[in-house]
C-alpha cells in the first residue's frame, strides 16, 4: 500500500523528533540509527528509505533546530513598544530558560568546532551568531539615538550583551557558583547597559 504525501511527512517529523532527542541526550557518535528507529517506533528501514546514513539526518536535525531555536527571529517578534532593557531581558531568557533546542546548536557548536565533515553546520551556526551580535548592535544604536545618549561606542555595550550571552551558555552545564535565574541575568544586563538607562 502506497503512502500518501501527509503520511510520508508525519513519518519523516517522527524520526527528525526522535533523532532531535537522541542526538541532544547521546550526542552524534553515541547515535545509531538503530537507536533512533526504536526511539522513533519505527524500523531501520524506514528511517533508511527517508535518509541515507546518520549523517544527513544529523545535518536535518541541525538545519531544522536553527530555524526552531533563532533568538534573533524571537528578538524581532518581540512586541514593537517594548523597552530596550526588556527586549534583553526576554531575549537573554528565551535562550536560558531550558530551551532544548538552544541548547542543542551549543552542544552541537561544540561538537563540529574542529570536524572537517560538519565545516557546513560550524559555518551556519557561527552565521546565527554573528546575527545575534549584529541584533544586539542595532537595538543599542537605535536606543542610543532614541535617547539622545551621547556614547562614542554602541559596538562596546553589544559586545559586552554578546559576551555575557555566550558566557551564561559556557557555563551552563558547569557548576562555578554563578547565579543564572531570571533576576540574576537581568542584573547582570543592567550592569552592562546601566549608564544608558
Amino acid at each position: 500500500m502506497k503512502k500518501t504525501k501527509e503520511e510520508t511527512y508525519k513519518t519523516k517529523k517522527r524520526i527528525l523528533n526522535a533523532a532531535f532527542e537522541c542526538f541532544f541526550s547521546n550526542g552524534f557518535k553515541a547515535t545509531s540509527l538503530e537507536m533512533i528507529a526504536t526511539h522513533a517506533s519505527l524500523t531501520r528501514g524506514a528511517v533508511y528509505w527517508h535518509f541515507k546514513d546518520k549523517t544527513e539526518l544529523y545535518r536535518e536535525v541541525v538545519s531544522e533546530t536553527l530555524k526552531d531555536a533563532d533568538v534573533v527571529k524571537y528578538a524581532y517578534d518581540l512586541p514593537d513598544g517594548m523597552e530596550y532593557a526588556e527586549r534583553l531581558y526576554e531575549v537573554f531568557w528565551f535562550a536560558q530558560s531550558e530551551n532544548p533546542k538552544v541548547d542543542f546548536l551549543y552542544k552541537t557548536l561544540n561538537f563540529v568546532a574542529d570536524s572537517k565533515e560538519f565545516s557546513d553546520l560550524k559555518e551556519a551556526i557561527q552565521l546565527e551568531k554573528v546575527k545575534l551580535f549584529r541584533y544586539f548592535v542595532e537595538e543599542t544604536r537605535m536606543y542610543i539615538k532614541q535617547k539622545g545618549i551621547d556614547v562614542t561606542s554602541p559596538e562596546d555595550y553589544a559586545s559586552a550583551l554578546f559576551l555575557l550571552f555566550e558566557g551564561l551558555f559556557l557555563t551552563k552545564n558547569i557548576s562555578v557558583g554563578l547565579a543564572k535565574g531570571r533576576e540574576d541575568i537581568e542584573r547582570y544586563i543592567q550592569i552592562i547597559i546601566h549608564d544608558l538607562l
